[in-house]
């Protein structure tokens, strides 16, 4: 009777370790995208989206933990093709703690929807204007958009060459010194393509930088720069260099390698000696973007050069 009632017992708990696994086997959450909105560089969220302005990305989400990566994809509701003939823009971004993921720096540009038409001297103006206090300028624009192709000095001195595939011309203080410089973007195929030219205040011109084909950010107190160009992979692939301005020359001092895509998702960090590099550290992708960028690749590049600009 006694073993009768041990097995009983033991069948009897069987049974409820059965029922309780069934029971409290927990239902796997779905994962959500629940917003996605746009910010202007102050923070404040914008509904239409600017050209040739840089803007950031939130997107809000459920049931996703801290350092998964989350895809998406705009695409314009007019039909226009951003540059380089794409119908779409896909982004990749690591979710930060509070269930946000961020990605900053967006600049979109678009095709022109027709091809350009031959200007003719009725569609030229010239306009005087004043730089940095003391430097007369004659700016040559288009009549109706006000493009800027061509800027000289009021004696005639080359500053900008002339040529109608400018995209924008801006007026911008890069290095700091208080005195406008100016960047030229060129509408090609190539990533955001710009050219520099600094203000040269002890001599009183501008100098196009040597060595420059990206916007450049410079590291607060320093005399380092950095830029950032995709490579690759709907721009989940991309690279970001450290530069040196030495007389008006920007000389290499490093470069992040990241890739986003793929099995093995790693950032490569290098440090650049003349014409070596010798990699430094590399990064678990999601891990790195998590814990130095916060929550985006130009968090990243940003924070890692400016705490290690060597």
């Amino acid at each position: 009777m006694k073993q009768i009632t041990i097995k009983l017992f033991i069948v009897l708990g069987l049974f409820l370790v059965f029922i309780s696994c069934s029971i409290v086997k927990p239902v796997p959450k779905k994962k959500e995208i629940t917003r996605i909105f746009w910010m202007d560089e102050a923070g404040r969220e914008i509904k239409k989206l600017p050209e040739y302005t840089p803007i950031s990305v939130a997107i809000e989400t459920k049931n996703i933990k801290a350092g998964e990566l989350v895809d998406f994809t705009i695409r314009d509701k007019e039909g226009r093709l951003y540059k380089g003939g794409f119908d779409k823009f896909e982004i990749r971004a690591a979710v930060g703690k509070n269930g946000r993921a961020y990605v900053h720096s967006i600049m979109l540009e678009y095709e022109p929807k027709n091809p350009p038409e031959k200007k003719s001297v009725e569609d030229i103006v010239f306009e005087n204007d004043t730089l940095n206090w003391d430097i007369q300028t004659v700016q040559t624009r288009d009549r109706n958009t006000k493009d800027i192709y061509c800027i000289t000095t009021i004696d005639g001195d080359t500053i900008v060459p002339f040529s109608d595939n400018y995209s924008r011309i801006g007026f911008t203080d890069i290095d700091g010194d208080r005195y406008s410089d100016i960047q030229v973007f060129i509408n090609n195929d190539e990533y955001n393509q710009c050219e520099t030219y600094l203000y040269d205040k002890v001599n009183k011109v501008f100098r196009l930088l040597e060595n420059c084909k990206l916007p450049l950010q410079k590291i607060p107190k320093t005399d380092f720069y950095y830029t950032y160009m995709p490579t690759g992979c709907a721009n989940n692939n991309w690279e970001s260099y450290l530069y040196k301005l030495e007389d008006f020359k920007l000389v290499p001092h490093g470069r992040i390698d990241g890739r986003g895509c793929g099995e093995k998702r790693m950032i490569y960090i290098y440090r650049i000696t003349g014409e070596k590099e010798i990699i430094k550290k590399k990064f678990r992708y999601e891990k790195a973007i998590a814990k130095i960028g916060g929550s985006s690749r130009s968090d990243f590049y940003r924070n890692y050069w400016r705490a290690n600009y060597f």
